[in-house]
Formats: C-alpha cells, sequence, structure tokens
C-alpha cells in the first residue's frame, strides 16, 4: 500500500481551513488511517474546527482499544468523542460560534475500506479504471438528486451546491456515515475535500489517477488541475494505492 496526502491554500483563501492525516503503519487498533476535514465559520474557526475534530479524534483513537475487532464502530465513536469536543468548544468563544468541519476518514482492513463521513469532502474508489463516488455529500443540493428533484447537472450549477446539511461540531449530537467498500490490488482511493471535487471534473480525476504516473506525480496533478481550474478553495487530496 502507497499513500501520499497533500493540501493547497488554492488561488483565492488567505488561510487554509483543510488538514489531512496519512499513515500507512497502525494508529492505535486501526491498521491504518486516512482522513481529510474542511473546516467552517468566520474569523478562522473553521481552521480551528477541522484541526481540533483531527486532533480529538486521533487522541480518542490512540487512547482508547477497539473492542472486538469492531473497527468501524471505534471510528464512529471516536467521530462522536470529537463532535462533542468541538462542540463544547464553539461555546466558549464567541469567534467559534457555529464553527464546524467536514470530516471523512478510512481504513482499509481484509480488502474492505472502511468509512466514517460527515459532510461533503468525498471518498472515491477507482476500480478496473472506473471511478465511483463512495460518500454520499451531506449537502442540499445533493439530497434534491438523491430524492430525485435535481438532476446530478443541475446540481453542479446550483448556487447553494455547498450548503451543508450535516457537520462536524455544530451541534452536540452528529450522526456520521458508515459505507464500506470492496477492495482489491491495483485499486486506488481517493479521499478529497470540496476544492477538488467542485473544481475538476470526474472524468478528468479519472484520468489523472488511470496514467502510469508515481503517486506522488497524481496527487501533485490533481491539485495543479484544480487551481488551473480556478482553485477557489483550498485543496486536500489523499492518495492511497493498494
Amino acid at each position: 500500500m502507497l499513500a501520499v496526502g497533500k493540501t493547497d491554500v488554492g488561488n483565492i483563501r488567505e488561510n487554509n481551513e483543510d488538514v489531512l492525516y496519512a499513515s500507512t503503519d497502525p494508529v492505535g487498533s486501526l491498521p491504518n488511517l486516512f482522513l481529510v476535514a474542511d473546516g467552517m465559520g468566520g474569523h478562522k474557526a473553521g481552521e480551528i474546527a477541522s484541526r481540533n475534530a483531527m486532533r480529538f479524534f486521533l487522541d480518542y483513537i490512540n487512547e482508547n482499544q477497539c473492542r472486538d475487532g469492531e473497527l468501524l464502530d471505534h471510528m464512529a465513536e471516536a467521530v462522536r468523542h470529537a463532535n462533542n469536543a468541538v462542540y463544547e468548544m464553539s461555546l466558549t468563544d464567541s469567534n467559534y460560534s457555529g464553527m464546524g468541519t467536514t470530516f471523512t476518514g478510512c481504513v482499509i482492513s481484509e480488502g474492505k475500506a472502511l468509512m466514517v463521513h460527515i459532510g461533503d469532502s468525498r471518498v472515491y474508489l477507482l476500480n478496473n479504471g472506473e471511478l465511483r463516488q463512495i460518500t454520499n455529500d451531506h449537502t442540499f443540493v445533493s439530497e434534491m438528486v438523491r430524492a430525485g428533484q435535481f438532476s446530478k447537472e443541475e446540481a453542479e450549477r446550483h448556487p447553494g451546491r455547498n450548503a451543508l446539511t450535516r457537520a462536524l461540531g455544530v451541534e452536540l449530537d452528529v450522526s456520521a456515515d458508515a459505507p464500506m467498500t470492496a477492495v482489491a490490488p491495483g485499486d486506488t482511493l481517493l479521499i478529497c475535500s470540496d476544492g477538488l471535487s467542485n473544481m475538476v471534473a470526474e472524468p478528468d480525476i479519472a484520468e489523472v489517477l488511470r496514467s502510469d504516473h508515481s503517486i506522488d506525480v497524481k496527487t501533485d496533478a490533481l491539485i495543479v488541475n484544480a487551481k488551473e481550474n480556478g482553485g477557489m478553495d483550498n485543496i486536500t487530496v489523499v492518495l492511497v494505492e493498494l
């Protein structure tokens, strides 16, 4: 397994509210761990939310043993811990009021990718040359697409496409999706913030991932493509090649 994670402020933003974590080595009870968080909130509160969500999640993973090998349950408990801690932080300072973050994590174990997911950062899987989005975006327009009220093309043009319906730290309780999918040697997993997915079309992402370049070059190419297409937001990319 090879993994590379990189983040870039983009062309417009002054600070980077995205954070990532990528380890092919064990982290606590987990055999490996890949995370992306994209903060939201004014006065740099988004940066506070994403960085602390990552910190609280990792603290929980490192300080608590997984029960009965239930890795997904263990990750979900860590998300709940991080959510409660970030929410409590938001109550301590008016500048932090309403802050939150997307949070998407992935572990590879026994031929499966196990995920916890809140918000609109994404996990994609490239399998046999075909790219597929694994996670569902927690946004207003994405929910309308799933309800059949918008087409995917209409959603991509909608001015409110980034309005989140779910984020870590905004409320005391939050429900994380917990998808899983089979993975095989030769597959590539992409975990990214919307600074990539909003700027680079899926066929173009797939073209980069299918190339014969190294994983490091592919990661750089995705970020460059996002910046060349506008770079309107922070851009974070974690690639995992099996």
